[in-house]
């Protein structure tokens, strides 16, 4: 299934692992990788 949500940053992967989900950068601009586990991103 795709996911509803894209990231809006190339690393979003690297900014989840270092700052977290919480953190306001990530969660605004990645909510693909924070918010889609299963789905395709």
């Amino acid at each position: 299934n795709p996911c509803i949500y894209y990231d809006e940053y190339t690393d979003c992967s690297l900014e989840v692992r270092f700052l977290g989900c919480n953190h306001s950068t990530p969660r605004m601009f990645c909510k693909a990788t924070c918010l889609c586990d299963t789905e395709i991103k």
